[in-house]
């Protein structure tokens, strides 16, 4: 037996929606009979979801594209009885370390977390939008501070780019995982910095990194023939590093200051990531 949820809406005038239980979030619904006014005032229910490196935008929905989609588990209109399960069953940082990589020394830091993944009803992929507020710096021999990175004037977190040839939008995105399986990730994507020697022929005295990260979890089921939008499948994670590198008595480079803000998960509920500028966007030569 076909199994359905409806929803009245009042407005100007009373309508019924109806749709079946087994749509997941993210996937492209049809209005058909209804018109956009029906389901402006309904959370969880957007027109479209736009992603590119430089910005992330829900699009409100209009009659114009003739379809809607679902992306709030707390939408009035997404009560199934299964749905696809995520759990984060840990989250850490993993030490920051001054690391040479080929012939370069390199801040690093690493997040780690591990989550399990049910597809109970649709085959569906995972992956991670980090978004970052961020401000880095060279401070010279001579005194003189040159900025690497520096968010605050965009005002907002913008989309994490890890160096100016990074493409990646969803990082770690993982492969279709079918229905009915269950999965264990690890998502340890990590974060460095380059640390040059001189800067325009002047020593270079420290590198200081202060950043706070959200990381969004996101799904995007199997569909067709539309593709699905991604969605959040658990509130955003925020997680951070305040770091100064400076070179020891013996001219080695080395953290003299650390400050780790550990992984904590958000008590907003799920969010849908938004941006209007990326990290290299707001970069400068030395990053």
């Amino acid at each position: 037996m076909n199994q359905s949820v409806s929803l009245r809406v009042f407005g100007t005038s009373s309508k019924v929606i109806t749709r079946p239980v087994s749509v997941a979030r993210g996937q492209r619904l049809p209005l058909g009979e209804l018109d956009a006014a029906s389901l402006r005032d309904v959370s969880g229910v957007i027109g479209d979801y736009r992603i590119s490196l430089e910005q992330g935008a829900v699009v409100p929905l209009t009659d114009t594209d003739g379809a809607y989609y679902i992306w709030d588990n707390d939408s009035p209109l997404h009560t199934p009885v299964f749905e696809n399960e995520f759990q984060l069953e840990a989250a850490t940082l993993n030490r920051p370390a001054v690391e040479r990589i080929a012939g370069e020394s390199y801040l690093v830091m690493q997040p780690e977390f591990h989550v399990r993944f049910n597809t109970a009803t649709h085959s569906a992929r995972l992956g991670e939008i980090r978004l970052v507020e961020s401000e880095r710096f060279i401070t010279l021999k001579n005194g003189d501070s040159l900025i690497i990175s520096d968010t605050q004037e965009v005002g907002a977190p913008v989309l994490y780019l890890q160096h100016k040839e990074d493409q990646v939008i969803l990082r770690q995105e993982t492969d279709l995982q079918l229905q009915g399986t269950d999965r264990e990730y690890f998502f340890c994507e990590s974060v460095s910095q380059r640390i040059p020697e001189q800067v325009n022929g002047v020593e270079v005295s420290s590198v200081t990194v202060l950043e706070r990260f959200s990381s969004y979890f996101m799904q995007q089921v199997m569909s067709a023939p539309e593709q699905s939008i991604w969605v959040p499948v658990c509130a955003p994670v925020a997680w951070g590093w305040s770091i100064r590198v400076g070179r020891r008595f013996d001219q080695e480079w080395d953290i003299l200051r650390r400050k780790l803000m550990l992984p904590t998960v958000g008590h907003e509920g799920w969010e849908m990531p938004t941006w209007r500028s990326n990290l290299v966007l707001s970069a400068t030569e030395y990053f």
